[in-house]
This record gives C-alpha cells, structure tokens and sequence, in this order.
C-alpha cells in the first residue's frame, strides 16, 4: 500500500540538481514544502506528473532572470519523455539565442505557486497547463510570465497581488475565458491580455475586478485591457447590489462569477 501511494504523490522537503530518481517516473503529484533551490532537471524523469506545488518558480526566490527563473528548468534540457513532452523556451531580457529549451511532461495540468514572484516569461510557453493556484505570499506578476499559455483555463490571483505590471504577462492565454483581478491589484500593465498570435483572433476575456469602484486605479496603463487594436476585453466592476441597469457589474452566484 504505502509503495503504490508513492508512484501518485512524494512530498520533498528539498530539491537539488537531478534529485528525483528514475523510480519516481509514475508519480503524478509532488509538492515541495521548503527549499532553498529548485535543481535543474530535477525533475527529468518524472514523466506522467499532473499536479505539482512549488515554493517558487525558478532556481530560487532570489533569482528573476537569464536561465534561472522558468518552470520548465526544474524537468531539464533533456528530452526524456518521447512524445510525452512538450518544447518550451526560457524567455530573457539578455541574449535570445542563449535562451535554454525545456521538456515539460505534457501531462503536466495543475500548478500552485506558494510563494515569490513569478518573474520574467516564468511560464512562457507552457501549452500544457490547465490551471495555476498562486498563494497570498505571490506578490507580483512579471512580464510575458504566462505568454503562450494557450491551455490556461482558470488562474487564481491572491488577494495579495500588487502588481500584473509585467508587460502582456497573460499573454495569448486563449482559453483563458475569464480572470478575477483582486482589489489589492494597483497595477497592471499594457497589453496584459493581448493577442499576439492569429490564434488569439476571436479570444474575448471577461475581466471581473473586486474594486466596487467605476474609476480605474491610476496605474492601469493604457491598453491594459486590449487585445488587438480592434478589441478590447470587457471589464466588470463588482457590485452586491442588483444594479438599476445591466452591463458592466459582477457578482458572485453559487461561488461563480457572475455578470448582473
């Protein structure tokens, strides 16, 4: 019993380079509850994992560029899955034909973030995962951090975060069919939800934002909210309150967002 409960979850108090041993190929769930460094590749073999939890994105809190900071460096460089994996590449303000390429099992479907910032092109790429749960010590949200994320249906934002300044930090998130932005929020950046790719044509994104408050907050950019030059993504303001007029509040029915 104990052995078959291995293969489905393993919990780490630590992880360092190539830790995870072959064995561990069938484990679908692993969380790693303290850590100083995520290892590269530490994850290699692990090739039917769907839910993983993590206490940062990256080698560590401290790192937010270059090789150190994408998800995708904790499976490696190596193709180890077949056609198990997908190819994902690491974003960086330096030198793109430097930019390393990971293999992420393609069974790979939920991810939490307990902590740290999820900093430059985190995610980038990663068409695999379906749902992202950020923790209330996740403080910001940095740029092209989930650009690409076509199969991304559902995130949730802590009632922490200050900031998706990071520029088209969700961008191209086509199955993305609505996102609650949390009252905290003070910023957000320019084409956050933009559409970059002919795939992104006809996305419409049902933006709900906690503020009770019409008047947006001074440090929405400009175009924040704007898919192409031709569409912009609608917003809601939330209200309790059954409004004399519909369009353009939100309420909460059954847990579920819901336009009034």
């Amino acid at each position: 019993m104990v052995c078959m409960f291995l293969l489905h979850l393993l919990f780490l108090s630590s992880c360092d380079d190539s830790s995870i041993p072959v064995s561990a190929a069938r484990i679908e769930a692993i969380r790693i509850v303290n850590t100083c460094k995520n290892g590269s590749g530490a994850f290699g073999g692990c090739a039917e994992i769907r839910e993983i939890t993590l206490p940062f994105v990256g080698k560590g809190s401290g790192f937010d560029s270059g090789d150190k900071y994408h998800f995708g460096r904790i499976f490696g460089t190596n193709q180890k899955f077949s056609d198990k994996a997908e190819k994902t590449e690491q974003t960086s303000s330096n030198s793109v034909s430097a930019n390393p390429k990971y293999w992420i099992p393609a069974s790979v479907k939920q991810v939490r973030v307990m902590g740290g910032e999820i900093g430059f092109g985190a995610f980038n790429g990663c068409g695999c995962i379906e749902s992202v749960m950020l923790d209330d010590d996740v403080s910001s949200i940095g740029q092209w951090a989930f650009h690409g994320c076509i199969g991304l249906k559902s995130i949730a934002l802590p009632s922490s975060i200050a900031s998706l300044a990071g520029y088209q930090c969700f961008a191209d998130c086509i199955s993305l069919e609505s996102i609650i932005i949390p009252e905290s929020c003070a910023q957000i950046g320019s084409g956050a939800f933009a559409g970059l790719s002919a795939l992104a044509s006809s996305w419409a994104l049902d933006i709900f934002l906690k503020s009770s408050s019409n008047t947006l907050p001074p440090g929405f950019e400009s175009g924040w909210n704007r898919r192409d030059s031709s569409f912009e993504h609608r917003y809601y303001a939330y209200s309790e309150s059954e409004p004399v007029s519909t369009g353009g509040l939100w309420h909460y029915v059954d847990g579920k967002p819901t336009i009034w």
